[in-house]
C-alpha cells in the first residue's frame, strides 16, 4: 500500500519495502525514460539549431569569402597597376640615366679626339717645318755637293789637260832627244 504523505505507517513490512521500492524503481524508470526522451528531444533540437547555425554561418563565411576575394582582387588590381607606374618611373630614370652616362662619355670622347686632333695638328705642323727644313738642308747639301763635283768635273778637266799638255811636251821632248 502506498504510504500517504504526512501519514506515517503503522508498521514497514517488507513486503511493504519491496512494494515501494518496485513503486519506486517504476517511477525512477519512468522518470528516466522521461528525461532521457527529453534531453534526446532537447539533443534532436540543438542538433537540428547547430546545423541551423552552421548552414546559416557557412552561408555567412561564403559571403564573406566571396566579398573578400572581390576587395582582394581589387586591390591586387590597384597593386598591379601602382606597380606599373613604378615600373614606368624607373624606366623612364634608368633611360634618362643611362642617356645621360652615354651623352657623358660621348662628350668626353670628342672632347679627347679634340685634344688629339689639335696635338696631331701640331704635330704634323711640327713634321711639315722639319721635313721643309730637311729639304733645306739636302738642297743645301745637294748643291754643296754639285759645287764640290763641278769643281773636281772642273779640277778633272783641267788636270787632264794638264797631263794632256805634260804628255804633248814629254812626246816633244823626247823627239827633241832623238834628233
Amino acid at each position: 500500500m502506498p504510504v500517504k504523505k504526512g501519514a506515517a505507517p503503522k508498521h514497514v513490512t517488507k513486503e511493504i519495502l519491496k512494494k515501494e521500492i518496485n513503486r519506486l524503481d517504476v517511477k525512477i524508470d519512468d522518470v528516466t525514460n522521461r528525461l532521457d526522451a527529453k534531453i534526446d528531444d532537447v539533443t534532436n533540437r540543438l542538433d537540428a539549431k547547430i546545423e541551423a547555425v552552421e548552414k546559416r554561418l557557412d552561408a555567412k563565411i561564403d559571403g564573406v569569402e566571396k566579398r573578400l576575394d572581390a576587395k582582394i582582387d581589387g586591390v591586387e588590381k590597384r597593386l598591379d597597376a601602382k606597380i606599373d607606374g613604378v615600373e614606368k618611373r624607373l624606366d623612364a630614370k634608368i633611360e634618362w640615366k643611362i642617356d645621360a652616362a652615354v651623352q657623358s662619355m660621348k662628350d668626353y670622347t670628342d672632347s679627347r679626339y679634340k685634344q688629339l686632333d689639335g696635338k696631331m695638328d701640331k704635330l704634323e705642323q711640327k713634321m711639315d717645318t722639319m721635313q721643309e727644313n730637311i729639304f733645306k738642308k739636302l738642297d743645301s747639301s745637294v748643291r754643296g755637293i754639285m759645287d764640290i763635283v763641278k769643281r773636281f768635273g772642273s779640277n778633272q778637266i783641267k788636270l787632264e789637260e794638264q797631263v794632256e799638255n805634260h804628255e804633248r811636251r814629254i812626246i816633244k821632248l823626247e823627239e827633241r832627244d832623238a834628233l
